[in-house]
């Protein structure tokens, strides 16, 4: 286990390598009152790498968008529901 990076979230980042998203999303949902839904299973084993801030699951469904990585559909809930973007 990588201590850095296990207790990242106390120095105010999370910090991921080479992980699968749905991974990388259930760990932002944990910081976050808002959600982010994966719609489509297909984008559950795409592989990221990055820092994100803890609960700032807006900015990084965003930057999943600016990636091309998957579209974005705001939920009247509040929730981020995100797919692929093929």
């Amino acid at each position: 286990t990588n201590v850095d990076r296990e207790t990242s979230w106390l120095k105010g980042q999370l910090v991921f390598d080479d992980e699968a998203l749905g991974d990388i999303i259930a760990e932002m949902n944990r910081y976050s009152t808002r959600k982010i839904i994966l719609a489509d299973s297909r984008l559950a084993e795409h592989r990221l790498s990055g820092n994100f801030k803890p609960g700032d699951v807006h900015g990084f469904a965003r930057m999943l968008r600016a990636g091309g990585v998957a579209v974005l559909k705001e939920l009247p809930s509040g929730e981020i529901e995100i797919a692929s973007v093929n």
